[in-house]
């Protein structure tokens, strides 16, 4: 009987312990939809605009590809388009001043510096606002290629005795360095970043995978001939060689997916859209490559010859050679408009918005000019003069880099220049 009566209770209990949990599951999902219902209520009265710039920033947070980097050409892609606003009326000068000695390699921009490397081995940490040398530091060897920022840390190719090393970004102390085992004097070629991975290329064809962090080797593989800086697009790497090669490789493991060999001698670092390769040659041909098996798309050979990069939107393919500007259409390679003057566009143009950016040389001007031009059209929009030490025959050989409405550029010669 007492068993009887104890089961019972049991049964009573559970059911009461039943009860409880399907009324707070109830009442839960009451509050749910309505606190759904009014979430939608007041997202539908929201302005459309802000609705995609509120995904848009969710996206950016939780990708990881979008981290803040400072990096030659924008981006891990390579196709020197800044996702920044463009100065399309003409910005005034900020500040100007020369650091006494010829550029060695292109600038990058961090939080609040510019980090760039001079000709007498000299990496520079420099702020933004006032051109102040916040540290220095002395290298045993030059840089074949320009720094690259990554969240507070400053990757340079070589610089000592080493292929690849790691610097504090805010106060230039060393954090690892990387020596390959083949060779104690090796040169690093070219050098990438992405998804926290750093790459780098030896002067005997070895590319190597490190982490980022610590310097650690992942992977390297065996290539052939003079590497130049690597792009990459999702876990697939492109990288060219001086002597005509191109190759697709794994981005988690190295191994060669294709290989294939050019007429024409890449002038620059490819670029990288919509599973396309884009390439300039130092003959004046653009070449359009399929990502997956590297076959030809298109190609347009410009009337002169050229030795910069290409810049690259969803719509265009932008080329600067020594005669003018040309507008390539990124699908078929048909031109859609050429700006072609006297002054001499051989450096690396970049895009911002709905607006280009390239310099003159002074070399064949009386003057060297940061000019803006509309993508759409190819109309001039504005001209600057920068006077740099050699007033105004100070020439530019590397692209400018543009970030919170600011443009800053760097002449051979050691002058630095901040628009705003």
């Amino acid at each position: 009987m007492a068993n009887q009566r104890g089961k019972h209770m049991l049964h009573r209990n559970g059911v009461i312990q039943k009860g409880f949990i399907l009324l707070f599951m109830l009442l839960f999902f009451a509050h749910y939809i309505t606190s759904s219902s009014s979430s939608t209520l007041a997202i539908q009265h929201k302005d459309s605009h802000l609705m995609k710039e509120t995904i848009y920033q969710w996206w950016k947070d939780q990708s990881p590809s979008m981290e803040e980097i400072g990096i030659n050409r924008a981006n891990p892609q390579r196709t020197g388009y800044y996702d920044e606003q463009a100065l399309r009326a003409e910005p005034d000068l900020l500040w100007s001043k020369n650091y006494g000695i010829m550029l060695e390699t292109g600038l990058v921009l961090g939080k609040s510096m510019i980090y760039t490397v001079l000709a007498r081995r000299q990496l520079l940490g420099i702020d933004i606002e006032t051109g102040e040398i916040r540290w220095e530091r002395y290298l045993l060897r030059h840089l074949k290629d320009s720094p690259i920022y990554a969240n507070e840390v400053i990757y340079i190719a070589g610089g000592d005795q080493h292929l690849i090393s790691a610097l504090d970004a805010n106060t230039g102390d060393m954090l690892w360095e990387f020596s390959p085992p083949e060779h104690d004097f090796n040169i690093c070629t070219g050098i990438g970043y992405h998804q926290g991975i750093v790459y780098g290329s030896s002067s005997y064809g070895v590319f190597y995978a490190l982490d980022a962090s610590s310097g650690k080797v992942l992977w390297f593989t065996q290539l052939e001939g003079t590497l130049i800086s690597p792009a990459f697009l999702n876990q697939q790497i492109v990288i060219a060689s001086e002597e005509g090669s191109l190759y697709l490789l794994n981005a988690s493991n190295g191994l060669i997916q294709w290989k294939t060999t050019l007429d024409h001698t890449p002038a620059r670092i490819p670029a990288l859209s919509h599973d396309t390769i884009y390439l300039n040659t130092k003959e004046g041909t653009v070449y359009a490559l399929s990502l997956d098996k590297g076959e030809i798309c298109w190609s347009y050979k410009t009337e002169s010859s050229s030795s910069t990069s290409l810049a690259l939107t969803d719509q265009w393919v932008i080329v600067a050679t020594c005669c003018g500007v040309y507008a390539l259409d990124r699908l078929s390679g048909k031109v859609q408009w050429k700006n072609l003057s006297s002054d001499a566009f051989i450096i690396d143009p970049i895009i911002a918005q709905d607006t280009i950016y390239v310099h003159t040389n002074a070399t064949k001007l009386e003057k060297a000019y940061l000019i803006a031009l509309d993508l759409p059209t190819g109309s001039e929009l504005w001209r600057k003069t920068l006077e740099g030490k050699y007033g105004k025959y100070d020439p530019f050989w590397t692209s400018p880099v543009i970030k919170d409405k600011t443009i800053v550029l760097i002449s051979f010669f050691g002058d630095i220049f901040v628009l705003k």
